[in-house]
């Protein structure tokens, strides 16, 4: 079973700069929070696409070998959930700028001290690769690992 975490750390391929006290510095390291309350909304509008976007695919029967058994495991990367994403009915744009919003509603920081926060001008310097990992991870260590979480407390 995978442990609700607190936050991650992502490293991005490529770095993004920014500025603090009139200095341009630059990180390939950012730190996601868990969401709160606050962010629910939103926090429900990513969980349900993504279990509708696994459910369009089972419906319509598209299934990758290798995210089909990972599925059945239960285990699926980051990589595989944007690839699942991208095959479901699921708009990826609106998905994205849903995901976009919550990086930018205080779960996000360019510094491990949680002081620097993710805004809008620097968002926009996320190389698209990095922001789809991104997007990939957050699902695994937020939404996925929440998942397993309550289906193993119906059991």
């Amino acid at each position: 079973m995978c442990e609700m975490k607190n936050e991650f750390e992502f490293v991005l391929n490529k770095a993004i700069s920014y500025m603090k006290d009139g200095e341009m510095l630059q990180t390939k390291t950012l730190i996601l929070k868990s969401p709160c309350r606050n962010n629910g909304r939103i926090i429900s509008k990513l969980r349900q696409g993504f279990f509708r976007g696994m459910k369009s695919l089972e419906k319509e029967g598209v299934h990758d070998n290798s995210i089909k058994e990972s599925t059945e495991k239960k285990e699926l990367s980051a990589t595989e959930i944007v690839v699942m994403m991208d095959m479901s009915d699921t708009s990826m744009p609106d998905y994205e700028d849903s995901f976009e919003k919550l990086l930018l509603n205080d779960i996000c920081y360019l510094d491990e001290a949680g002081k620097e926060k993710l805004t809008k001008p620097v968002a926009v310097k996320i190389d698209c690769e990095d922001f789809l990992r991104l997007l990939g991870e957050y699902l695994v260590n937020f939404t996925m690992s929440s998942w397993r979480k309550m289906m193993t407390t119906i059991k």
